[in-house]
C-alpha cells in the first residue's frame, strides 16, 4: 500500500526567516494598519488588568500592545536576538526561561499563528501566569472574510497566509483543558485583505456594517482568559471512625496463688 505524501506546513520550510517575514509584512501599509485597529482594540481591554509584570510574546521586531496598560514592569519576548528600545528576553516561546506563576498579564501578538506547537507556547504561559492572571490572545480568525481568503491561498508562504488561523471556538477548548476560563473575545478588520486605495470607501463602509451586526467575524479577534486559582479545602469525613474492638487492660502487679506454692516448694527443696 502506497502511503500519502505527509504534508509539511509553510512553517517549518521556513524555519527562522518567519521572524523576518513577518516584520516585513507589519511595515507594510496593510500590516501598519492591521496593527493599528488591534492597539485601539487592546486598549478597551488592558486598562481593567493590574499587577507587577507583563509579558508579551511575539514574532519579528517589539510591536507592544501594552501602552494602555496600567502595569509598569513590562518585557517583550522574541526567540531572536534583535534591537530594541523595549525590555527584551530572548527564550524559547515553547520553553520559556521564567519561573513558574510570576506573571500578572500575558499577551500573544499573533504568536499561535506562526507557531510550529501552539499548544506548547500556550502551555508555556499557563504555567508562567499567577493563578487569576491574565492571557490576552491576538491572533487571525478564519471566520471572517480574510480566512475566506487564505483558502484560495492556502499553499501560499507569504504573510499572514501561511498562518494557522487558528478558531475561537477551537481555541477556547485549548484554554479549557489547561484550566484556563475564557472571558470572551473582540474582532476588529471586517474589510477586505487589500490596502488598495481603490477599495478604501468599501472596506469603510464594511468596518462599520461589520461592526454593527457581525462583531465576531473580523479578520483580527482578541480573547482574554483567566488562569483558574484552585482551592485545596479538607473535606470531613460523613461516617465516624470506628471504636477499636480490644479494650485496655490494666495488669496486675500481685503474685498469683501458683506463683506462691512454686514458690514455698523451692524453699523447702533449699532446706
Amino acid at each position: 500500500m502506497r502511503l500519502p505524501r505527509l504534508f509539511k506546513s509553510p512553517q517549518s520550510l521556513r524555519g527562522g526567516y518567519i521572524h523576518d517575514l513577518v516584520n516585513q509584512w507589519f511595515e507594510s501599509p496593510q500590516g501598519a494598519d492591521l496593527l493599528k485597529q488591534e492597539r485601539a482594540l487592546c486598549e478597551q481591554i488592558l486598562p481593567d488588568m493590574f499587577g507587577y509584570h507583563l509579558l508579551q510574546l511575539g514574532f519579528g521586531a517589539p510591536r507592544p500592545l501594552w501602552e494602555s496598560s496600567p502595569i509598569h514592569h513590562r518585557v517583550y519576548v522574541a526567540e531572536k536576538v534583535m534591537e530594541s528600545e523595549v525590555s527584551l528576553l530572548v527564550t524559547g516561546l515553547d520553553d520559556l526561561a521564567i519561573a513558574t506563576d510570576s506573571v500578572d498579564v500575558a499577551v500573544l501578538h499573533h504568536c499561535l499563528d506562526f507557531t510550529l506547537h501552539p499548544q506548547r507556547v500556550l502551555r508555556e504561559v499557563s504555567r508562567v501566569v499567577i493563578p487569576g492572571g491574565k492571557i490576552v490572545i491576538v491572533g487571525f480568525n478564519p471566520v471572517s472574510l480574510w480566512g475566506m481568503w487564505r483558502l484560495m491561498k492556502s499553499q501560499s508562504a507569504n504573510v499572514p497566509w501561511c498562518g494557522r488561523f487558528l478558531s475561537p471556538y477551537r481555541l477556547s477548548d485549548w484554554l479549557g483543558v489547561l484550566d484556563l476560563h475564557v472571558d470572551g473575545y473582540e474582532s476588529t478588520q471586517f474589510g477586505l485583505p487589500t490596502a488598495s486605495p481603490r477599495v478604501t470607501g468599501f472596506n469603510a463602509w464594511l468596518n462599520h456594517l461589520g461592526g454593527r451586526m457581525w462583531n465576531h467575524m473580523g479578520a483580527v479577534y482578541v480573547m482574554v482568559a483567566t488562569k483558574q486559582v484552585s482551592r485545596i479545602t479538607p473535606v470531613r469525613p460523613l461516617l465516624r471512625p470506628a471504636k477499636p474492638a480490644l479494650i485496655a487492660i490494666p495488669l496486675k502487679t500481685q503474685p498469683t496463688s501458683r506463683n506462691i506454692h512454686a514458690g514455698s516448694a523451692d524453699s523447702e527443696e533449699a532446706k
